[in-house]
């Protein structure tokens, strides 16, 4: 009997760790109407201890604010906005988890959505909006293989005057923002340590690129495809085995890439009129090859190379185009 009995307690005590080991918090926040205000705080020391929060929001005027910390499994919060929601304000922060998705889905106008994440392995942010005057930001401080995407397109921000920001620090990351299609659009991101990549591509009047990239790794990438007319970008890349590629189409188009280190490939397009490229690459090793090709009329291409083993591939047609390649 005293054996039976152990036996059965055994068993209990297996479930109860079992439970216990799948413990986890859920939030489920459903809000109609207009200036309404949601906040949802998580937090949780124990093993393989889970977050869960799912704000649905149904009108204008709403804000949302959710924080999940301590969370030493893996939290996820989705922020939705159906469409007909205007004016709504999300912000997301994950901190100390050991990985967590954040994702922001905003359907109208004059949304803002920041998703704020740090001291997180194996991270993921994701925000969606839709309309005019909407601003997203994805921050991933003090973690590795983080991973974020703002999408501003067919299905994401359709307008005017969208902002999206990401901003990365760590290694192993990679960033991909679409803006588009629509006009007055701002990408930036910024990337530091070993092996990112940033993607960013827009289609519109009037948009600005930006991508900012620190590694000594491998494989670094960045590239930017702009369509359109009056885009600005600017690429710069610091560390070996960097490759960039910057594709502009339409007017007024400037376009500048900077790297540093060996292996580094850069490559300009620009098809259009008023088109400007500037290339500088400094290097002691390796390949470092520059290829620009443009084609239309007053187009302005400056590529200076410093270092060895540098090779430069220029191609330019139309009137009025201006080439100059210093190496030394």
């Amino acid at each position: 009997m005293k054996s039976k009995l152990s036996t059965i307690a055994l068993a209990v005590g297996a479930a109860f760790s079992f439970g216990a080991a799948q413990a986890a918090d859920t939030s489920t926040v459903t809000q109609r109407g207009s200036n309404n205000n949601t906040a949802v705080t998580q937090s949780g020391n124990a093993a393989s201890n889970l977050g869960s929060v799912t704000v649905t929001e149904d009108g204008s005027a709403n804000t949302t604010t959710v924080t999940q910390t301590g969370n030493v499994s893996y939290s996820t919060v989705r922020v939705t906005d159906n469409e007909g929601a205007n004016n709504n304000s999300s912000s997301v922060a994950q901190n100390s988890n050991i990985s967590a998705t954040g994702v922001v889905q905003n359907w109208g106008s004059g949304n803002s959505a920041a998703i704020a994440q740090n001291s997180v392995d194996g991270v993921y942010g994701v925000i969606y909006q839709n309309g005019s005057v909407n601003s997203g930001s994805i921050n991933q401080s003090a973690g590795r293989d983080q991973r974020a995407t703002i999408n501003q397109g067919e299905f994401g921000q359709r307008g005017t005057n969208n902002t999206a920001y990401a901003t990365q620090t760590g290694d192993v990351q990679k960033s991909t923002i679409e803006q588009g299609p629509g006009t007055y659009n701002l990408v930036a991101t910024n990337q530091s340590n070993a092996m990112n990549t940033a993607t960013v591509s827009q289609e519109g009047t009037l948009n600005q690129a930006f991508v900012t990239q620190v590694g000594n790794g491998i494989e670094n990438t960045a590239a930017v495809t702009q369509g359109g007319n009056s885009n600005y970008a600017s690429l710069n890349q610091n560390g070996s085995d960097l490759i960039a590629s910057l594709t502009q189409s339409g007017d007024n188009n400037l376009s500048n890439i900077g790297q540093s280190g060996i292996n580094s490939d850069a490559a300009i397009t620009q098809s259009g009129d008023f088109n400007t490229a500037n290339v500088s690459q400094t290097g002691n090793g390796g390949l470092n090859d520059v290829s620009v090709l443009q084609s239309g009329t007053a187009n302005l291409a400056n590529i200076t190379q410093s270092g060895q083993n540098f090779a430069s591939t220029n191609i330019q047609s139309g009137s009025n185009n201006r080439l100059s390649v210093v190496q030394n």
